[in-house]
């Protein structure tokens, strides 16, 4: 099942792309990498305003691409995300909870029950239980 974008969006899409291509390829690199003078990122800026404005439906495909490129570059870093906090910040701060006997749920205790009396505190309305 396909979806049929909306031309506002493909419009939306067209104009942010023109805009990228502008800031990254015509300014930023080339500032950066001190790179010759090109006209190739504004010849493509130019193309992409122009082909948003007068017809959007013509890049439909290459927004359906786009969108499908973006899914798999977003479900590549959630990954890389996920796993650079849990095995690179997490794990390291639950070594050196063990290593110092740290043990929140009181786990290493031997009881018969692991309830936990509290004062009642009726009046303080931020806490109530």
């Amino acid at each position: 099942m396909t979806k049929n974008y909306d031309i506002k969006e493909i419009r939306q899409f067209a104009w942010i792309m023109a805009g990228m291509i502008l800031v990254f390829f015509a300014l930023l690199l080339p500032w950066l990498w001190h790179w010759e003078f090109s006209w190739t990122p504004y010849i493509v800026s130019a193309a992409f305003a122009l082909t948003g404005a007068l017809m959007p439906r013509m890049l439909a495909p290459v927004h359906k691409a786009w969108l499908k490129f973006a899914d798999v570059l977003g479900f590549i870093n959630s990954r890389i995300l996920l796993f650079t906090i849990f095995y690179l910040i997490l794990t390291p701060m639950g070594f050196v909870a063990r290593l110092f006997g740290f043990d929140p749920m009181k786990k290493k205790h031997k009881v018969d029950s692991y309830y936990i009396k509290r004062e009642k505190n009726i009046n303080n309305m931020e806490n109530p239980f």
